[in-house]
């Protein structure tokens, strides 16, 4: 049980692929037209001008500007989850997936991980579980309160202690990363552990915690 075909109704995630792609490229041309602008002389110090660099955003502006990114993270998550979900035949894939949209849609947090370089999907960002209420559902290995995970501040990604997304399959097409693991284990809860957001270190990405630290939770892969 794969993907389904075209005809009936597959090809979602390659779409969005593509054209997730085009936005890069187009995104990368114009960093790369701006970068070969001139510089406009000014009378400033460079001590001025790193502070103009730096910003200097007030308290109230900077809580929108993160509000703002966490809820477009959340809703590019959503639009992949669903994607990856209507692609699929396998029934445990479709519930699994299910399962974090609707954690998402209320109030969960996406946790991430990036292709690696060198493949067509490249810098492309892959939803691999969800935070919400201190609990994890989600790709083991990828669980942010474990400690088998390393976050990348610049993107606010993770990448598993078992391996980076975007290894190749033996056919040559890209796949995410997986960890040899059944696909539903049990785990002790974790306590107290904090999650920074990629892009600002000052946000918290997902606060888990849990009442008793004895008690296990399931965690769901897709």
């Amino acid at each position: 049980m794969g993907e389904k075909t075209e005809a009936e109704g597959g090809g979602n995630q390659r779409a969005r692929s593509a054209r997730l792609a085009a936005e890069r490229k187009k995104k990368q041309e114009q960093q790369a037209a701006y970068a070969k602008r001139p510089m406009t002389p000014t009378n400033k110090s460079d001590r001025q001008q790193m502070a103009d660099m730096s910003g200097t955003r007030s308290p109230k502006t900077q809580e929108f500007l993160n509000n703002q990114r966490r809820v477009k993270q959340t809703q590019d998550s959503i639009e992949e989850l669903t994607a990856r979900r209507d692609d699929t035949r396998n029934p445990i894939a479709r519930m699994n997936l299910d399962n974090q949209i609707r954690e998402l849609k209320a109030g969960g947090t996406p946790v991430t991980t990036e292709f690696a370089r060198g493949g067509a999907r490249a810098g492309e960002i892959l939803t691999v579980g969800v935070v919400r209420g201190g609990r994890y559902s989600g790709r083991q290995g990828f669980d942010p309160g474990s400690g088998n995970v390393r976050m990348n501040p610049n993107t606010g990604t993770y990448q598993s202690v078992y391996g980076r997304g975007g290894t190749m399959r033996s056919d040559g097409s890209e796949r995410a990363t997986k960890p040899a693991t059944t696909q539903s284990t049990t785990i002790q809860d974790t306590a107290s552990s904090t999650v920074s957001s990629g892009g600002d270190q000052s946000v918290r990405l997902a606060q888990l915690s849990t009442a008793a630290a004895g008690r296990k939770r399931r965690i769901f892969t897709a």
